[in-house]
């Protein structure tokens, strides 16, 4: 083996001008191609087409390794490795190419330019064989643009970025498709516990409705939604004039009847004394339900609590009917969650399951528990058919308010953790079947 070392050392390498046969404009588009692949690859086959363009008959290859020869690069045969004869040819003189301390040198009359070492990027060498058309002036040509080339290569990935092209190509890299393939598989095998997600609505657990006593007319509102209140404390007033009236006219009657009684006892008619004595004890009944009600104009609260609905104010000379709902009261120290738990997972929840739930208003608080109940029958939300979960929790801080609104998980028995999205991807196909 000969080796024939040129006078050009690697400090060299630095481009000054574009070589005498191939324009500075050509070098330029050159590296703005090279910097558009996706890979280091790509790059380096682009540009082993690229030279053979600009130097013609020159059958210049590009090599590149660490310790060992990794592959070739020939616009004509393309990428080659260790089964290329090319490639053990090579490999034969590697060691004394990457030891050379020049940059420019002949072996075995096969020519060799060395692009600079590059931070994140192998040896890249430039390999013209004996029977090429080359000379001085091209190893000048070539060698003064090397550090600009192996610059723009380093800076392209060593696979492509966003792709999974880059991962598979090539036969050593195939094991790496399988060992991604079987650990994609263990986790869809790994099981989890099953997850419902639905929709959590905050209910009181102890709401009172007050309604309308009598047929009255609303005289006064002594509270509005969220005004504290204890049991046996005023809440709406009731005129009780019309009462108060009718008290007074049948009062007036029985009297008259009572007198007509004392008459006739004294005339010793006996049938119309009785006929007398009868109308006044209806008149007394009729008087006696007429106090209950004026005894009930004021409405009292039934419990301790807070008013959470019912703004009567603006309802204050306004009738108001026997039975009619006018305040909610409800204890705030504990509140019920509502889950409104989808017809097709129901079967995978049970009364006890284990739950999560956050609110809108509360999203960095997560609250835990377990289901207390689930209804027997569906009904309607948000036209779905859900069944209706129970669970209550403790308003701590009394941050909780009816009506909050948030998202829950429940979690059912352990399946893997692809059952779930397999599962519905066969109904979704099932129902578009028509199975």
């Amino acid at each position: 083996m000969t080796i024939e070392i040129e006078s050009h050392p690697q400090s060299a390498l630095a481009p000054t001008t574009a070589p005498p046969f191939v324009g500075e404009q050509a070098w330029l588009e050159l590296f703005a191609q090279l910097a558009e692949q996706p890979n280091r690859i790509a790059a380096l086959q682009t540009l082993t087409v690229a030279l053979q363009n600009f130097y013609p008959h020159s059958q210049l290859r590009i090599a590149r390794g660490g310790d060992r020869l990794k592959e070739i690069f020939d616009a004509r045969l393309g990428r080659l490795g260790v089964e290329s004869s090319l490639h053990h040819e090579l490999s034969e003189h590697w060691q004394p190419i990457i030891d050379a301390d020049k940059a420019c040198f002949a072996i075995d009359q096969h020519r060799f330019v060395l692009a600079p070492e590059t931070s994140g990027l192998t040896r890249i060498v430039f390999w013209i064989p004996p029977s090429a058309t080359w000379d001085r002036q091209r190893d000048e040509s070539l060698h003064r643009v090397a550090a600009s080339l192996a610059t723009v290569l380093a800076s392209r990935p060593a696979i492509a970025v966003g792709t999974l092209g880059g991962i598979f190509s090539g036969k050593r890299q195939s094991f790496a498709a399988w060992a991604i393939g079987a650990i994609l598989l263990l986790l869809a095998m790994l099981p989890v516990s099953y997850r419902v997600r639905c929709k959590a609505t905050l209910e009181p657990v102890q709401p009172r409705i007050v309604s309308g006593p009598f047929e009255a007319t609303l005289l006064d509102c002594h509270v509005q939604p969220g005004d504290t209140v204890s049991k046996g404390q005023v809440l709406l007033t009731l005129d009780g004039r019309r009462l108060q009236t009718e008290i007074e006219a049948l009062t007036a009657e029985q009297s008259q009847d009572s007198k007509e009684e004392s008459v006739a006892l004294a005339k010793g008619q006996i049938a119309e004394s009785q006929l007398a004595a009868l109308r006044s004890q209806q008149l007394q009944q009729r008087i006696n339900l007429l106090k209950e009600r004026l005894d009930r104009i004021l409405v009292r609260s039934p419990m301790d609590g807070v008013v959470i609905s019912g703004d009567m104010r603006r309802s204050i000379g306004s009738p108001i009917d026997t039975g009619q709902p006018l305040l909610e009261i409800a204890p705030l120290e504990q509140m019920r969650i509502e889950l409104a738990i989808p017809e097709a997972d129901v079967l995978y929840v049970a009364s006890g399951a284990e739950a999560s739930v956050r609110f809108h208003s509360l999203p960095r608080t997560k609250w835990t528990g377990h289901l207390e109940s689930i209804t027997p029958s569906a009904e309607i939300r948000d036209n779905n058919n859900v069944f209706v979960g129970n669970w209550t929790i403790a308003n701590e801080a009394d941050r909780l308010r009816p009506g909050m609104q948030g998202y829950a998980v429940v979690y059912g028995p352990r399946r893997p953790w692809a059952w779930k999205p397999i599962r519905q991807s066969c109904e979704t196909i099932f129902r578009a079947i028509g199975w």
